[in-house]
Formats: C-alpha cells, sequence, structure tokens
C-alpha cells in the first residue's frame, strides 16, 4: 500500500466491512512500529492486570492506560488517512491533551465499572425490580462502550483537537449516525480484551490490529461528518 506523509484531500467513504479487510494490510505495512509499540501497551497493561499493587492504587492509576493506548490510537488514525505512521506521532500523542485523556477514562471506567456491578447485582437480587435494575444497566454499559468508541479517535486525532466539548458532540453525533456499525465494532473489541486476558501472545498485537479497525471505520464517518 502506497501512503504519503500527507493526508488525503478526500475521505473514502466508510465501510466498516473494508475497515476490518483492510486492518491487517494496514497492520503489515508498519509491523515494527506496530509492533514495538504495541508491546509497550502490552507492559503497561501487565503491570496493572498481574503485578500486586493493591486495589486502590489499581483504581486510581488504571486510567492512565488511556496515554499508551492514545499512541497506538494515532498511529491506527494515520493508517487511516492513509499518512505514514511514524515514532514522533507516538511519542507526541503520550503527551498531547494527557490531563483531557486520563480524565475521560476515569469516568468511562466509573460508569462501566457502576454498571457492570449493577447487571451483576441485579441479576442476584431477582424479581421485577432486580432485572428492571439489570437491564438498564446493561444498557448503560452498551451505551458507553459504544460511545468511547466514537469518541477515542477524535480525541486522540491531532486535525480534531477542539474544545472537549465540540469532540463530545461530534462523538454522539456518530453514534447517532452509525449506531450499529459502531455496536460491531464494540463487540469486536470486547472478544478481543476477553482473548487478550486469556492469552498473553495475542495481547502482543491484537490491540493494534482492533484499533486500526476502530479508527479505519470512525475516522472516515468523522471526516464525511465534519471535515477536519
Amino acid at each position: 500500500m502506497v501512503r504519503d506523509p500527507e493526508r488525503t484531500d478526500q475521505p473514502r467513504r466508510p465501510s466498516l466491512a473494508r475497515a476490518i479487510r483492510e486492518s491487517f494490510p494496514r497492520y503489515l505495512d508498519d509491523i515494527v512500529l506496530f509492533a514495538i509499540v504495541n508491546v509497550g501497551w502490552a507492559l503497561a497493561f501487565g503491570a496493572f492486570a498481574f503485578v500486586r499493587i493493591g486495589l486502590p492504587a489499581v483504581v486510581i492509576l488504571t486510567p492512565l492506560l488511556a496515554l499508551p493506548t492514545s499512541a497506538l490510537m494515532r498511529l491506527a488514525i494515520a493508517t487511516a488517512r492513509e499518512m505514514a505512521p511514524g515514532w514522533p506521532m507516538a511519542r507526541e500523542e503520550l503527551g498531547r491533551l494527557a490531563g483531557r485523556k486520563v480524565a475521560l477514562a476515569a469516568i468511562q471506567l466509573l460508569i462501566m465499572g457502576l454498571s457492570l456491578t449493577n447487571v451483576v447485582l441485579g441479576g442476584s437480587i431477582g424479581g421485577l425490580a432486580g432485572i428492571a435494575s439489570a437491564i438498564v444497566a446493561g444498557y448503560a454499559l452498551i451505551a458507553v462502550s459504544v460511545y468511547a468508541l466514537a469518541l477515542w479517535p477524535i480525541v486522540c486525532d491531532p486535525a480534531r483537537e477542539a474544545p472537549l466539548r465540540d469532540q463530545l458532540r461530534l462523538a454522539l453525533a456518530l453514534v447517532t449516525l452509525r449506531p450499529l456499525q459502531l455496536l460491531v465494532l464494540a463487540v469486536i473489541t470486547v472478544l478481543a480484551v476477553i482473548v487478550c486476558i486469556q492469552l498473553i501472545v495475542p495481547l502482543l498485537f491484537l490491540p493494534s490490529l482492533v484499533l486500526i479497525v476502530v479508527a479505519g471505520y470512525v475516522v472516515p464517518v468523522a471526516d464525511r461528518l465534519r471535515p477536519a
């Protein structure tokens, strides 16, 4: 795949099938870069998942994973725009809007944690009240997951650096416009997380592939909705 270091002027028509189909070739085009950054991400993930530092510390520090994740997402965004990803992109993204990213990750994890807890508690309580509570919490969990998939490619895209309010509105517009496709991406992401938790080897490359798929779909949709 031949790419220019600059963005293409006309974004291609968004296609989830094409984003999935092209993810592996895009990964192979820059396999060394993605592999090294992905290994760094995996080491950070492993530090939180396997090192015993105490539950309070894990809860406080886990949002910091948004920073290495954003570096990986930045590279995926570059491939979505047919740009040549490079080390400077990953390094820059680690520090760009760091406070915003950590705060968003903390809010996302808090809502998802509370929703998951309510699903479990509602199921254990039983009865109409418990079932209703579990259903509402389940919908909240799905909604936050889908919204996050629309938001993070926007936050990690320097071409879309803007006040947080504008980024949130654009993400909401994407969810409203393409809810089913984003739901499919959420399912793919959840399955990838489950695989990475169970097996070590996929942890070294699967996050990159998933983020390439996410960026490969979300970026063109956002560009058509509001050109960068």
